[in-house]
C-alpha cells in the first residue's frame, strides 16, 4: 500500500493523490510540474489501522441494519389519523379530472354546488352556468369604498355564450395560473349542431376573456343590453360582419372590444349579438378601461394564453429568488398579459416590455400593468430568517419589562380551543412566548411555555382530543371531525376553507 503526496513546487500546498497506478500518478504529476514524494507505511501500523477500520465497518453495518429494521417496523405510509369519506363527492363539474384534487385553488367555486359562484382571474370576475353561459364583470367600475371596507360587487357587464341549449359544463384542464371551462350543447333540437361546444381559458392576468368555439353559434349579450355595435344602434344596423366589434353596453361604465380570429357575421337584435351560424374559431372580449387602451388591445389581440406555469429557483448563496412565469401562447403575434404591482416591482425590465402608461386595469390588489412576452422573469432579494430578533434589544430596562410581562403572558390564554383555527393561533402564541423567553434569558418561562406547547399539541397529534383530525379519503386531505360533520364548523375546515390558516 502506498500513500502518495503531491506537492506543488510553486506554493508547497500538499494535495493527496489517490491512485492504483503509481506510474500513471507520477506521470500525471510531472505534467503539472509536481514533485512526488512516496513512502511505504510501516506494515504493523497498517495492520492495526486496517483491523480498526474493519471492526468499525462491521459495527456500523450491524447497527445500520438493526436501525433500519427497527425503523421499517414502525414506519407506516398510511395517514396517522382515522380515514373517513367526505360527505360531499366530486361532481361531474370536474370532468375527467381525478384525485388528487386542488382543494385550495383560486377557482374551486367552479366545481362546488352547481358551479355558478364567481371566480376572479384578475382583472375580471367570472360566473359560469348552463343557463347563462360565461358572465363577465369588470368589478372595479363599481367599487364601493368606505372607511372600513372596499367592496367590488359582481354585476354582469357582458355574457359570452352560444345559441344552442347547453346540456352541461365542466373543467377540462388547470394549472397554477389557469383553468379551462367547457360548455356543451345538448343537440336536442334538429336544427342545432349536435356536439357543439365552447371552451373558455380563464388565465390570470389576461386582458381578454378568450373562448374557443367548436361548431357552436356564438351569442354575446349585455348585463342589461348591448346599446351600440361600432357606434351604431339596432335601428341603424341589424347586421355586422368582420373580426372587430366595439360595444356599448347598458349599465357598463366602459366600452368593450370583441375580436374573432376569422370573419363572423352577427345579427344585432333585442340587445344581443348572435352569429348567423355555427362557428369554429377563437372569440375574445375585453373591457376598454381608458382612451389609450383601445389601440394596445387591437395591436395584441391575435395572441392569447391558454395555460401557464410558475418556476422558482435560487442563487447559489440563497440571497436571491428567481420567479419565472411561462405562458403557453396560441395565436399570432406577441403575447400581451397583465401584471400586478408586486410583479412589476421585481421584474427584469431588460427582458420584459412593460407598458405602464398605455394600458392599466384596476383591481383590489392594485393596478395591473401590461407586459409583452411569453415569459416573465422576476428577481426578489431574500431575507435571512431567524428564530430570534434580527437585532437584540440592548435597553436593559425594556428587556426587564419584557421578562416581567412574559411571566404573566405565559399563564394567559392557554391553547385549549376545541377548533383547529383558534387552537392554531393559541399554540403559535405559546411557542412565540417560548422563543422570546429564551432570548431574554427567562429560562423558567421558556420551560413553562415549552411544556404547555407540548401538552397542547400532543392530543391533536395522537388524535385523542374531542375534535380529532381525520384523513379525508375522498379529496385527499386532513380535516377536523367537527368540520366534516358540519360544513359551518371550524370556519369551514371540512370544506377546505383557510387550511393555510388552520395548519
Amino acid at each position: 500500500f502506498f500513500v502518495t503526496y503531491v506537492s506543488r513546487m510553486s506554493d508547497g500546498e500538499d494535495v493527496p493523490l489517490l491512485s492504483t497506478n503509481d506510474e500513471h500518478a507520477t506521470a500525471h504529476a510531472e505534467e503539472r510540474n509536481y514533485s512526488i514524494y512516496t513512502s511505504v507505511m510501516d506494515s504493523l501500523s497498517l495492520s492495526m489501522i486496517l483491523c480498526v477500520a474493519i471492526s468499525l465497518a462491521l459495527l456500523f453495518v450491524a447497527f445500520d441494519r438493526m436501525h433500519r429494521e427497527q425503523y421499517l417496523t414502525t414506519l407506516s405510509l398510511d395517514p396517522p389519523f382515522p380515514s373517513v369519506a367526505h360527505p360531499v363527492e366530486p361532481s361531474r363539474l370536474w370532468g375527467g379530472i381525478g384525485a388528487p384534487y386542488p382543494t385550495g385553488a383560486w377557482w374551486t367555486n367552479l366545481v362546488l354546488a352547481d358551479g355558478s359562484s364567481p371566480v376572479v382571474p384578475l382583472p375580471y370576475a367570472v360566473k359560469v352556468s348552463d343557463d347563462a353561459g360565461m358572465e363577465v364583470s369588470y368589478t372595479p367600475a363599481r367599487r364601493l369604498a368606505t372607511s372600513v371596507s372596499v367592496v367590488e360587487p359582481f354585476y354582469t357587464d357582458v355574457t359570452v355564450g352560444m345559441l344552442e341549449p347547453t346540456s352541461h359544463h365542466h373543467i377540462q384542464a388547470y394549472d397554477a395560473v389557469s383553468v379551462t371551462v367547457c360548455l356543451f350543447a345538448d343537440g336536442s333540437t334538429p336544427a342545432m349542431v349536435k356536439g357543439g361546444s365552447y371552451c373558455t381559458y380563464l388565465v390570470k392576468g389576461s386582458p381578454f376573456l378568450t373562448t374557443r368555439y367548436t361548431k357552436a353559434t356564438p351569442k354575446i349579450s349585455g348585463g342589461n343590453k348591448i346599446l351600440t355595435v361600432n357606434d351604431r344602434t339596432e335601428q341603424e344596423a341589424t347586421s355586422h360582419t368582420g373580426t372587430e366589434f366595439f360595444l356599448r353596453v347598458g349599465g357598463s361604465a366602459h366600452p368593450w372590444y370583441l375580436w374573432t380570429d376569422s370573419e363572423v357575421t352577427f345579427t344585432f337584435s333585442n340587445g344581443h349579438l348572435t352569429a348567423v351560424g355555427p362557428y369554429t374559431g377563437v372569440l375574445r372580449i375585453a373591457v376598454i378601461p381608458s382612451s389609450t387602451a383601445k389601440a394596445v388591445l387591437r395591436t395584441y389581440a391575435g395572441a392569447y394564453a391558454v395555460a401557464g406555469s410558475v418556476a422558482l429557483t435560487y442563487s447559489e448563496d440563497y440571497t436571491k429568488a428567481y420567479i419565472t412565469y411561462q405562458w403557453t401562447k396560441h395565436g399570432q403575434g406577441p403575447l400581451l398579459m397583465l401584471a400586478l404591482p408586486h410583479h412589476v416591482d421585481i421584474m427584469n425590465k431588460a427582458k420584459q416590455m412593460v407598458l405602464d402608461e398605455d394600458l392599466s386595469f384596476q383591481t383590489l390588489k392594485g393596478p395591473m400593468s401590461a407586459v409583452v412576452g411569453e415569459s416573465w422573469i422576476m428577481e426578489d432579494r431574500l431575507t435571512t430568517l431567524r428564530w430570534t430578533a434580527r437585532t437584540f434589544l440592548k435597553n436593559t430596562t425594556r428587556t426587564k419589562r419584557i421578562a416581567e410581562a412574559l411571566k404573566e403572558d405565559v399563564r394567559l390564554m392557554p391553547p385549549t380551543a376545541p377548533d383547529s383555527y383558534t387552537f392554531g393561533k393559541q399554540v403559535a402564541r405559546m411557542a412565540r412566548i417560548c422563543l422570546i423567553a429564551e432570548e431574554v434569558g427567562e429560562t423558567s418561562v421558556m420551560e413553562e411555555a415549552l411544556d404547555a406547547t407540548r401538552k397542547a399539541l400532543d392530543p391533536w397529534l395522537r388524535g385523542t382530543n374531542q375534535n380529532a383530525l381525520q384523513y379525508d379519503l375522498t379529496w385527499g386531505g386532513v380535516c377536523t371531525k367537527d368540520g366534516l360533520q358540519n360544513q359551518n364548523a371550524d370556519y369551514g375546515n371540512g370544506m377546505y376553507n383557510d387550511h393555510h390558516f388552520h395548519y
